[in-house]
């Protein structure tokens, strides 16, 4: 009997994660998620674990290996804005190791249980092009969509990686961030956020058999903001 694919999502039970969690249990996908707090929603399976300290990490592989894993959708991260003046150097290393280096020790340790399948990696508009409001944040957005080019690479022709750059996203982070919905609304072409569905439904693609020649990419979904 052929087994169900496994799809494991990091950050999965919140705002863009937990919207792909859905989406891929609406595909059949096993959906197994990694999370630091919180409630794990029904259908799921959730692993808690911190991906920046290497017992947590292996513990994950641990249970993913009982299971086997098709599609990596390395969606954990963190944001805090910050210019310049106020950036100091341990915000910079704490952006750096959540969102750049846990995602790579992840990757390295999983890899093995993966004979062929798909990795996508969350990156943002701002790893495209950059803020002065939260330049840690940006930066480390940008090694993920550098990383995704490299592993694409290294991986191929059995594993196809790739990343999605998402725009401004209806999620509770936004909540705290009206000024910048109302500024980024005008500048977006279809002249509002994205609903995370939105941006799932993206991700679920490229870790589908539909995306089976595409590896190596970063897909921006930000209704035409960077290219107004």
């Amino acid at each position: 009997m052929r087994r169900e694919k496994v799809v494991l999502i990091t950050g999965g039970n919140t705002g863009i994660g937990k919207a792909t969690c859905e989406e891929f249990l609406k595909k059949g996908y096993s959906v197994l998620i990694t999370y630091l707090s919180g409630k794990v929603q029904k259908g799921v399976m959730g692993i808690k674990a911190d991906l920046t300290k290497k017992k947590d990490v292996e513990r994950v592989v641990k249970i993913v290996k009982k299971y086997g894993l098709d599609v990596l959708v390395n969606n954990a991260g963190i944001v805090k804005h910050s210019k310049l003046k106020k950036l100091d150097l341990e915000q910079w290393k704490k952006t750096f190791e959540i969102n750049l280096f846990g995602m790579y020790a992840l990757t390295k340790a999983l890899v093995p249980l993966m004979k062929k399948g798909r990795i996508v990696n969350i990156s943002s508009i701002r790893g495209v092009i950059g803020s002065n409001h939260d330049m840690d944040y940006s930066a480390s957005k940008a090694g993920v969509i550098n990383l995704t080019q490299s592993l694409a690479k290294e991986l191929a022709p059995h594993i196809c990686v790739n990343s999605v750059s998402p725009g401004i996203t209806k999620t509770k982070m936004l909540k705290n961030y009206n000024k910048t919905k109302i500024r980024i609304k005008k500048l977006t072409l279809l002249k509002r956020v994205a609903n995370p569905s939105e941006i799932a439904k993206a991700i679920v693609f490229l870790g589908s058999e539909d995306a089976s020649y595409i590896t190596g990419q970063n897909i921006v979904v930000d209704g035409g903001y960077i290219i107004k």
